[in-house]
């Protein structure tokens, strides 16, 4: 029976540690979407911080919801560099 020289790896298939050792069988995602609807956290930061104090405390309605809408889309447009067409419904 031939030694092996001290500090020689072997083809054992029994220490999963060596570089011979069989790959296991990779699982398989039951929904090939799982990877890319994963639940996280983002934050981004972008600009200066809009202030929305006017419309605090007012009652919440689909107008006050529309007035806000494009109040945030304009802020976004000018910080993008483009030009915003508020909404049909929007209240000067």
């Amino acid at each position: 029976r031939l030694q092996n020289p001290p500090g020689a790896k072997t083809a054992s298939t029994q220490n999963s540690s060596s570089p011979f050792a069989p790959n296991p069988t990779p699982k398989r995602a039951v929904n090939c979407w799982d990877p890319y609807y994963t639940p996280s956290r983002v934050r981004v930061i972008y600009g200066t911080p809009i202030d929305l104090s006017p419309w605090q405390g007012q009652r919440k309605s689909q107008e006050l919801l529309q007035i806000l809408t494009d109040a945030l889309m304009r802020k976004l447009a000018d910080l993008g560099g483009v030009r915003y067409t508020p909404s049909v419904n929007e209240t000067k």
